[in-house]
């Protein structure tokens, strides 16, 4: 059964798993008959998070989770943690160990969202950190470092959803940053959630509807 039922995240797995993410229960995997497993600090394969925001695969199939305590963790069914990265003394170091939301760019780049402290850019192969965070002084910055949502667009770049400031446009060849908000046809400046469609449009949900941007 699961472990609770508050239920933040889902990931297709092979084989007809499904990877859920729980908030306080950790980790369950369904697999194909119908059976739960569940990862956390005490089980023989140990996860160290109790909550699981977001989670995705990487082009080999790895399985990357954020989690709300314990960062970014790169995680296997049988084997377990596999890589942490989080705010911690280590050297491979998150501005937060909150993290929302993520998106890859390619094979080698995964873009973080964070809970309060902006985002950061993870190149897997060199495991180098680059963090972007708001600044007052810094008026073509980020609009917010509370980040809810991630979408990358193969065109380049890479679309930013705020809790309070709408929405930013990171233009990844010139690290330009656009920000658009309810002053722009927002229907609210909290964006949960980035979806494209097939002609080009993004979907945005909010605490005030949806909103199509063109």
């Amino acid at each position: 059964t699961l472990s609770s039922n508050r239920i933040m995240s889902l990931l297709p797995g092979s084989n007809g798993e499904l990877w859920i993410g729980t908030q306080e229960g950790g980790l369950n995997i369904r697999d194909k008959n119908g059976k739960f497993t569940t990862y956390d600090e005490t089980s023989p394969i140990k996860f160290p998070g109790k909550t699981i925001w977001c989670m995705q695969a990487d082009a080999q199939g790895n399985k990357w989770l954020g989690t709300r305590e314990k960062g970014l963790i790169k995680f296997d069914r049988d084997s377990g943690v596999l890589e942490m990265y989080g705010n911690t003394s280590s050297g491979k170091n998150l501005p937060s160990n909150n993290i929302r939301a993520m998106a890859f760019e390619n094979d080698k780049t995964l873009w973080i969202a964070t809970q309060d402290d902006g985002i950061a850019r993870l190149d897997l192969e060199s495991k180098k950190v680059t963090t972007y965070s708001a600044d007052s002084i810094q008026k073509n910055g980020l609009s917010s470092n509370h980040i809810k949502s991630l979408y990358y667009d193969p065109k380049g770049v890479l679309w930013i959803g705020t809790y309070g400031a709408g929405i930013c446009a990171l233009e990844l060849s010139s690290g330009q940053f656009y920000h658009y908000n309810e002053e722009d046809g927002l229907a609210n400046n909290v964006i949960y959630g980035i979806l494209p469609d097939s002609e080009n449009n993004l979907w945005l949900s909010s605490n005030k509807g949806i909103t199509k941007f063109s």
